[in-house]
């Protein structure tokens, strides 16, 4: 019953929206250093437990890859949902800002990918290959010597 109401009209300002918008691209940011803290975590374990044994350590990679991505988005898309009616409205597509969001920093992909949730995911997924090399690269050197 209730969920075939017709949807109240938000109005924001501009500015409003741009500061919710850069508020939530510094959460981003947050999140995916959470995710690729997760995937660098879960990749070490495997490793050292080695799950995946006799397996390739690509599986181990792109386990622990995809599943600090999916932490990350999965955290992302509930911070978007959860923010403000203004934040919701300057995320979607009909946003008078919608054209300048891909290129407000901090986002590695913002000024190359025009798509703000492709940027999104391109950064995190940066983020959690970046951590898993360096304890890949960790732990290779720590078993010469």
């Amino acid at each position: 019953m209730f969920f075939n109401a017709p949807q109240v009209s938000v109005t924001c300002a501009p500015a409003l929206e741009l500061q919710l918008v850069e508020r939530f691209k510094m959460d981003v940011v947050v999140l995916g250093i959470r995710g690729a803290l997760f995937a660098a975590s879960l990749y070490y374990l495997m490793l050292r437990y080695q799950v995946f044994f006799p397996g390739l350590d690509v599986i181990r990679f792109a386990v622990a890859t995809a599943s600090g991505v999916a932490f990350a988005l999965s955290l992302t898309i509930a911070d978007a949902r959860s923010g403000p009616r203004c934040l919701q409205k300057a995320l979607s597509s009909d946003s008078a800002i919608g054209a300048e969001i891909p290129s407000i920093r901090p986002t590695l992909f913002g000024p190359v990918v025009a798509n703000v949730w492709l940027a999104i995911f391109l950064d995190q997924l940066i983020f959690a290959l970046f951590l898993i090399a360096v304890v890949r690269f960790s732990r290779q050197v720590s078993l010469r010597g």
